[in-house]
């Protein structure tokens, strides 16, 4: 496992996001750090701490899993490297309420 100081960590092995640790830049490398896992990711965007980037690409209507659950679907293709959050990701709870012609709330 690479020994560099890592600044994002993959909470769950199925998660196909990892949570930013520092406020990283555009550009940059996050250093993503898990259980038996580590990789380098070119920042798309920056990515404040506390928020998601994506791990790999993640289609359009492609669930987002954290902490090993589902927790919203992607709005538009998300590339590795991009900020994952309440503007590309809606959650599950307010997908369901739109099928169903209710009006809800992104509360991402």
């Amino acid at each position: 496992m690479n020994k560099k100081k890592h600044n994002a960590i993959l909470i769950d092995p199925k998660d196909n996001v990892a949570v930013a640790i520092d406020n990283l830049k555009k550009g940059q490398l996050a250093r993503v750090k898990g259980d038996n896992y580590f990789d380098e990711i070119t920042l798309a965007q920056d990515i404040s701490f506390g928020h998601k980037l994506a791990l790999s690409s993640i289609q359009k209507d492609e669930e987002i899993i954290k902490y090993g659950e589902v927790i919203g679907a992607a709005m538009q293709n998300i590339e590795k490297g991009e900020h994952v959050h309440e503007h590309n990701i809606i959650g599950i709870r307010g997908k369901r309420e739109a099928k169903q012609g209710k009006e809800f709330k992104n509360d991402l």
